[in-house]
């Protein structure tokens, strides 16, 4: 097999375009982090003005109103269950204990007597511990009029005593407020998030409904594309999809269809050699020896053609099945068709054409081919140039590139009178476009000038792996 040495051409760099793409976990952490700092705001402003405002001093009021009367009568259960009068001091210290963190201090007076104290620890009640208590009664009565203590006549056992009791509702009314300013907290917080995931959350049900209209059949169902995050990426894939199924469908029908029309080519196409079979053997009958080697040879001729024919169909059913090959490789363009060029080359003029290669060269960039393939391409380029091409003019290989393809085209001069043209079904160059297609390639033929055939095969760039 010869070499040829084409020309090279400068590597061609196609400028690539950078997407930019908003990640989903970004936009989320975003939308947590404003809601988190407007909501902080927003709290500590109301924070603001429940302290300068008379907000903050209008509810511990009124909180301290309720729970008096409910300290209160707490209290009037507890001495009418344990039967207490106003002196059983241990007892009245039993029930302070037990609200200490709600009752600031507890006096019980009778009359400008007092009882209790509840600053005053007495393990034992006696008369030493009451006048103590007692010169404590003038002092005690001053404090709980100049801090407005709240009072109740209560009844004990024997008598009814006033109770004097300061709560102690700051750390409460703190507590209220930092519940308020938290539960306003998380209001505005999940609002906020709410409202920024609206947007995706109505995206994602709008695919859902529209994965939904795709699951009853509707192949002509398109994905809205909005934003630019992974969930728009979702629906392009979805669109992709969509269109590889859609594709599939259209090639099925086309390969029905194909097949169809191929069927019907082929039976006009077997029946005019046979026909002429069939004459030709009549002929024979009443020829003599002489004659018989001249019709002896036509019928040689036609049941070539019908081995012709008959091997394109089987190339047909074969690269249109399931059996295609597992060769594909991805390869410089010059290593992928160089040899493949050559030995056609060295095969039409063997032939006796002249071929013209002064306008082919290769490009610095890779294909994605398949041997078995491709050789099959080139026998049946060889077969249709041998068949129909005229031999008294050139045969031009050229070659073209645009940044996406690199194209190889053949072009010769059309044989004269051949009756072949008639009645070919081109089933030749249909193998060659589907073969092709399986290299992600394309077939185009030039057959509209009375004197030139031109034959294109493209091939699309591809990275190297």
């Amino acid at each position: 097999m010869s070499n040829i040495n084409f020309q090279k051409k400068k590597k061609y760099v196609p400028n690539k375009l950078l997407n930019r793409k908003t990640s989903l976990k970004k936009q989320m952490v975003s939308i947590l982090a404003l809601g988190m700092i407007i909501s902080s705001l927003f709290s500590s402003i109301c924070a603001l003005i429940f302290i300068e405002t008379d907000i903050y001093y209008i509810i511990p009021k009124k909180l301290e109103g309720v729970c008096f009367e409910y300290i209160c009568n707490d209290l009037e259960n507890y001495i009418k269950d344990n039967n207490i009068s106003s002196t059983d001091y241990l007892k009245i210290r039993e029930w302070n204990d037990s609200h200490e963190f709600t009752v600031d201090f507890l006096y019980i007076f009778e009359g400008e007597k007092m009882l209790y104290n509840s600053y005053v620890y007495i393990e034992k009640v006696g008369d030493e511990e009451l006048r103590y208590l007692e010169n404590l009664s003038k002092s005690s009565k001053d404090l709980v009029y100049e801090y407005e203590v709240k009072n109740k006549n209560i009844k004990f056992k024997y008598s009814k005593a006033d109770v004097y009791i300061a709560l102690n509702i700051a750390s409460y009314t703190q507590i209220f407020f930092a519940l308020v300013i938290i539960m306003m907290w998380i209001i505005v917080f999940v609002l906020f998030f709410i409202h920024g995931v609206k947007k995706e959350i109505s995206y994602i049900n709008l695919l859902s409904s529209q994965v939904d209209n795709m699951d009853i059949g509707n192949l002509d169902t398109k994905f809205s594309i909005k934003g630019n995050n992974e969930i728009t990426n979702l629906a392009n894939t979805l669109n992709t999809l969509i269109n590889n199924l859609q594709k599939k469908e259209e090639k099925e029908l086309e390969m029905i269809q194909a097949q169809k029309r191929l069927v019907t080519g082929m039976a006009h196409d077997l029946r005019t050699p046979m026909t002429a079979l069939l004459n030709y053997a009549e002929i024979l009958k009443r020829c003599d020896d002489e004659e018989k080697y001249i019709y002896i040879e036509k019928i040689k001729s036609k049941t070539m053609e019908l081995k012709s024919l008959s091997d394109q169909m089987f190339e047909y059913f074969y690269v249109s099945g399931e059996n295609l090959p597992n060769d594909f490789k991805i390869d410089a363009i010059e290593f992928s068709l160089g040899d493949y060029l050559s030995e056609l080359f060295v095969l039409l003029e063997n032939e006796g054409f002249h071929v013209l290669i002064e306008d082919l060269s290769w490009e610095d960039r890779c294909i994605e081919i398949s041997p078995i393939l491709l050789g099959r391409v080139m026998n049946n380029i060889f077969s249709n140039v041998v068949k129909y091409a005229s031999k008294k003019s050139p045969i031009y290989f050229y070659s073209d590139y645009d940044g996406k393809s690199y194209s190889i085209s053949i072009k010769n001069s059309k044989l004269k009178n051949n009756t072949s043209n008639d009645y070919s079904t081109k089933i030749g160059v249909n193998n060659i476009s589907m073969m092709m297609g399986y290299m992600n390639g394309k077939c185009k033929v030039n057959n509209d000038s009375e004197e030139y055939y031109v034959i294109t095969l493209s091939f699309k760039i591809v990275e190297q792996q």
